[in-house]
């Protein structure tokens, strides 16, 4: 199974920015997948996009840079994934 990543944090996009790359990887995408959204505000994104959220448990990572956690051991996915962001 392969996993397609974005992230969306803070207000500088809405969900629905989100939803329409879940659609466009749809439209062209003919492997197995499952699409993940990396957020800190999970509303208004479609009920496929499986959430999930930014660790809270490292003060010293904020904001977007939190981003970087998809490349660490603690990230809940190992298989291989495409990151959008």
């Amino acid at each position: 199974m392969n996993h397609v990543v974005c992230v969306k944090w803070g207000n500088k996009y809405i969900s629905k920015y989100a939803n329409v790359l879940k659609n466009m990887v749809k439209r062209n995408t003919s492997v197995d997948y499952q699409f993940h959204c990396i957020t800190d505000d999970p509303n208004g994104l479609d009920s496929d996009i499986n959430i999930i959220r930014f660790p809270t448990d490292n003060p010293n990572i904020k904001t977007w840079w939190s981003k970087l956690w998809m490349f660490s051991s603690n990230f809940p996915y190992k298989e291989i994934f495409c990151i959008l962001i």
